[in-house]
């Protein structure tokens, strides 16, 4: 006789299962029919890892398209971000391109001068202490004031309107005077400031006539047939104004100057250029104290030397130059 019992099994031959108990053979009292049994639990329990099976490689089959699916939006998001952060770059480096900007003229302004001038001064330095006090041929800074002469004139007469167009007209002449490495910068209403890169000082005097000529040529006709013309006066020297004493003037100091020759200038006649250059015998402790204030007593001293494009750069004219047509 044969008898059988429903057990929960935990042995090798357990078939697990979630839904229900485990079927065992206890007992029997014929082989055959015992080993029939066995047979038949090895047949099920195989059976139900080969289900198990197939349940688990549909299951990595579906996982590995879901993932697949997956990598595919991720990509495709990497791409998104990496187009949109190309696009907020192209947006920052030209936000801060037009914060350098002068909306009129499209020249740079102020604020560029103070990005960029550290850089070129601490160029300027090192070739010069490194080569001694001599002049280093197309390695010193200039920089070029140049003011329109009665440009309030223009304003007055004309309206702004004429005033902003005789601007943008200036500032073509000075990017066609000045080379594209130059930083040419409007400094403040008719007045621009020219910072002349890698530039021997001795070419100052030619680069200032250019300037002074090219403008004194220019007109523009109004609808109304009437002509306006107008002239500059520039002022000019150059950084390191001593080079045998690097420490002395820093480079604003140097745009005084600059701006102090501008001063001669427009003083002398308008329409014309003035500059200044340290002589070996200017000295700090000395003369510092006179600069810019005795240009015409230094020169006379034999301790700087001023070119102009007059004869006569210290003399006072209320001369007004061909201005408005």
């Amino acid at each position: 006789m044969i008898f059988m019992q429903t057990l929960s099994w935990q042995g090798p031959l357990a078939l697990a299962g979630e839904h229900g108990p485990v079927l065992a053979v206890l007992a029997a009292s014929d082989g055959k029919v015992l080993l029939q049994a066995i047979v038949a639990a090895l047949l099920a329990f195989f059976a139900g890892m080969g289900l198990a099976a197939w349940v688990l490689l549909r299951r990595t089959k579906v996982l590995a398209e879901e993932n697949e699916v997956l990598e595919e939006k991720l990509d495709s998001l990497s791409l998104d971000l990496e187009t949109t952060n190309h696009a907020l770059a192209e947006a920052k480096v030209a936000l801060a391109s037009q914060s350098l900007l002068d909306p009129l003229t499209m020249l740079h302004n102020r604020r560029f001068l103070s990005v960029v001038i550290d850089n070129d001064v601490a160029k300027t330095l090192r070739v010069y202490r490194a080569n001694g006090p001599e002049l280093q041929p197309n390695q010193d800074l200039v920089f070029f004031m140049v003011d329109l002469d009665h440009f309030s004139r223009i304003n007055e007469y004309y309206g702004h309107q004429v005033g902003d167009q005789v601007l943008q007209m200036g500032s073509k002449i000075l990017r066609g005077s000045f080379r594209e490495t130059d930083a040419i910068i409007r400094w403040g209403g008719e007045e621009f400031l020219i910072l002349a890169r890698n530039t021997s000082r001795a070419q100052a005097p030619a680069l200032a006539e250019r300037v002074r000529s090219l403008m004194s040529i220019q007109s523009l006709v109004l609808q109304s047939g009437e002509v306006v013309r107008w002239t500059c006066s520039v002022g000019f020297t150059a950084f390191p104004f001593q080079p045998k004493d690097l420490a002395w003037l820093t480079w604003d100091r140097v745009v005084e100057l600059a701006d102090a020759c501008l001063d001669m200038a427009k003083q002398s006649g308008r329409n014309s250029w003035v500059g200044i250059q340290a002589r070996q015998g200017l000295d700090r402790a000395q003369h510092g104290s006179r600069l810019p204030w005795e240009i015409k007593n230094l020169a006379e001293e034999g301790v700087l030397d001023v070119f102009s494009s007059r004869r006569d750069p210290y003399a006072k004219t209320i001369r007004v130059g061909v201005n408005l047509g």
